[in-house]
């Protein structure tokens, strides 16, 4: 194929607000950048819905992308859903760069444990509850179990019930935002995973194929990452066994992708959750992590595995969190422009001059990415970009990072180098 001069390609990234940077991190390679973010579709838009991204460096915002489809040369979906007008691009001869449609194993969670049976991966004991009130009975019945929503993720993140007692908080929670519709909610509840650590493959696939040059590591849930660069054929057994007996999965898939994989031991693990889009973490970290980023994703669309070039061995995330965001006040928040690449902001705009996250309802700000040739040099850039971001209520999880410490330990004490 012959190599484009992507200073001659314009770019439109398609997105929920939560990958903006990913636009502007790319905004560097190509001739104009488009960032649209669906912001009408309750038919009664907020000016929130329509801000996001407005004053930022390297993009423009476009309220209607359907009016520049001929101008764009390169799609990006950085989110789920969205398959239809995937297609609908490519059938018109457009790169498309996403999921294109192949998005089901992480909506559907049910459909995603029948595929572990079908090819014969490890999995625990589960079952599928239709409706809250089957639901609410059942947990009364049954300590230990870890519940599920499937479609439906915004209604509440995975929980554990420990017992009944506890867990009637959430349930109410669930119960209040479901309403009459709380029986059209399927809920998975499994038994527990008793592991030694969770890690997962981080990186792309195109048409079911993973690059030679490979990116792992393992979070801290929601709160911090640490991962290494490692060629293929050097990862984790159970993260490569995994790998390829799903490939066949993604045949027809172009985009990034992660998994969660609990370990048991060196040589099993259980896959808990595939991300089939930009994973959060760490997509912050492979904007600054992979040199040739912008590469990846414009032959990656034309079906061509261009392998990634990382600027650094190891790399971690720390995420910030709002108070303020959390209830509905936008989020102010200042940094010096030494560390502007190493801050990777959510759903925010610039005025002013400054950064201001839009609440979404939701406590997430972004996060800080470090890059080095140890997980030393990592955490040390870490913790000091970390003391250097400005803003009221904010909650940085840089304590975090040394519950990741641990779970490198944790992986080497079973004979997994990190």
């Amino acid at each position: 194929m012959e190599k484009a001069n992507l200073k001659e390609k314009v770019l439109m990234v398609i997105d929920s607000g939560q990958f903006i940077s990913f636009a502007q991190c790319l905004s560097k390679s190509f001739k104009k950048t488009y960032y649209s973010k669906p912001w009408n579709i309750n038919g009664f838009p907020h000016i929130n819905d329509k801000s996001i991204g407005i004053g930022l460096e390297g993009i423009e915002v476009v309220d209607d992308p359907y009016k520049k489809i001929d101008e764009v040369d390169l799609f990006i979906f950085t989110d789920l859903y969205n398959g239809e007008l995937q297609k609908h691009l490519i059938k018109l001869g457009k790169n498309v760069f996403g999921s294109r449609g192949n998005e089901l194993l992480e909506l559907d969670r049910w459909e995603f444990r029948k595929m572990l049976i079908k090819l014969e991966l490890p999995r625990v004991k589960c079952e599928l509850k239709k409706g809250f009130d089957k639901l609410d009975s059942f947990l009364k019945t049954v300590k230990n179990k870890y519940v599920k929503i499937s479609k439906y993720r915004k209604i509440h993140e995975t929980f554990h019930h420990i017992n009944y007692e506890l867990s009637r908080p959430i349930l109410v929670d669930i119960l209040h935002q479901t309403g009459s519709l709380r029986n059209e909610v399927d809920f998975i509840v499994e038994d527990e995973i008793k592991s030694i650590t969770e890690i997962g493959y981080d990186g792309f696939i195109i048409d079911g194929k993973y690059p030679e040059n490979a990116f792992f590591g393992l979070e801290i849930k929601d709160c911090a990452y640490l991962g290494k660069t490692i060629p293929y054929s050097k990862l984790p057994i159970p993260i490569k066994t995994i790998n390829e007996k799903m490939a066949p999965y993604f045949k027809d898939y172009r985009m990034f992708y992660s998994n969660e994989v609990r370990l048991i031991n060196k040589n099993v693990g259980y896959l808990t959750d595939p991300t089939q889009r930009l994973p959060s973490p760490p997509s912050e970290i492979y904007q600054e992590l992979i040199s040739n980023l912008a590469e990846i994703c414009w032959y990656g669309a034309q079906g061509e595995l261009i392998e990634p070039i990382y600027n650094a061995k190891y790399a971690g995330e720390v995420l910030i969190n709002s108070y303020l965001l959390e209830h509905g006040i936008e989020q102010t928040i200042e940094y010096p422009k030494s560390i502007e690449n190493n801050v990777k902001l959510r759903y925010h705009c610039k005025i002013n001059g400054r950064y201001v996250c839009i609440s979404q309802n939701m406590c997430e700000v972004g996060a800080i990415v470090a890059i080095g040739d140890s997980v030393e040099e990592v955490v040390e850039k870490l913790k000091d970009y970390c003391s250097k971001i400005q803003g009221n209520d904010l909650n940085i999880k840089i304590d975090k990072i040394d519950s990741a410490i641990e779970e490198v330990e944790s992986l080497e004490q079973i004979g997994i180098d990190f």
